[in-house]
């Protein structure tokens, strides 16, 4: 595991070339009716089932685009998800990918079950289709979720580590951060997935660490199930493990999104300002 503050992060980014990544879907609840629209080039809309939107908003503007930011979608458990129809299957990889959002929990840390609380399920949502034909999910809080194959934090779980799973239609396998969601606040969260080097790197807030794994294989099915924010659904139909709490500014992107890239980075030029300005300040100290 490697942990880095957002400075030296950001400065091992303005110094690496840009790997290339362009949005797949990006969702930002800033409609007015239950109505979700793709704000990337997709136009992969959706609804939110049974749950409001509301002003309370982690950051406004966002930091990397400007856009003005006033509302975020509140799923507060048991029930409630967004559901982005997706029939062509453009969110569907076994490469490279990154997925960015804010969450704001109600409730974390509790190891079982009932702990898991799902952040992104992308797979069918048909009768028998278990965690083996899950494409991807990244959780918000794992819980204690065990999988056939496991890496990263694989012992001395609290139950609010993220935690970013796979299927290959035979069995399932993830990687467990160290890193946890494990209070109140708003906090930005993303998971770059690097299939050329086997590792993934996890990220909340000013902290990113690095977990290397070996890829177990990926199911990607022929008709293409939709994507689900905030919640999980089990082979018999039936919905659980949903987020308990706010999401808002939901983006997948091809490839490893570089960290400067990320949503809760200032766009380029206010960014040199900002890690000059932290530079000189540790001069002074």
């Amino acid at each position: 595991m490697v942990r880095r503050t957002f400075l030296v992060a950001c400065l091992v980014a303005l110094g690496a070339s840009s790997a290339t990544a362009d949005t797949l879907g990006y969702w930002r609840f800033e409609e007015t009716a239950g109505n979700v629209v793709d704000w990337g080039p997709n136009g992969l809309n959706g609804f939110v089932n049974g749950r409001s939107l509301v002003t309370d908003v982690p950051v406004n503007p966002v930091p990397q685009n400007g856009y003005a930011n006033t509302q975020s979608v509140d799923l507060y458990g048991d029930g409630g998800r967004g559901q982005i129809d997706d029939p062509s299957g453009i969110l569907d990889t076994d490469q490279s990918f990154t997925i960015e959002a804010w969450v704001r929990l109600n409730s974390w840390g509790e190891y079982g079950a009932n702990g898991r609380q799902w952040l992104i399920q992308k797979k069918r949502i048909d009768v028998g289709h278990t965690d083996d034909r899950l494409t991807y999910g990244l959780l918000a809080n794992g819980g204690n979720l065990e999988t056939d194959f496991q890496y990263g934090k694989t012992s001395g779980r609290t139950g609010s580590e993220l935690v970013l799973m796979f299927g290959n239609n035979a069995n399932n396998w993830s990687i467990v951060s160290y890193l946890e969601v494990d209070d109140a606040d708003w906090h930005f969260v993303s998971v770059a997935f690097d299939a050329d080097n086997d590792e993934v790197r996890f990220n909340i807030d000013d902290q990113f660490e690095t977990i290397s794994f070996t890829d177990h294989g990926h199911f990607i099915p022929n008709n293409h199930g939709p994507l689900i924010i905030g919640a999980h659904q089990n082979a018999s139909n039936q919905w659980n493990q949903w987020i308990d709490g706010k999401v808002d500014e939901v983006r997948i992107s091809s490839g490893v999104l570089p960290a400067e890239e990320l949503l809760s980075v200032p766009e380029p030029g206010t960014l040199i300002l900002l890690t000059l300005g932290s530079l000189a300040l540790l001069r002074r100290r």
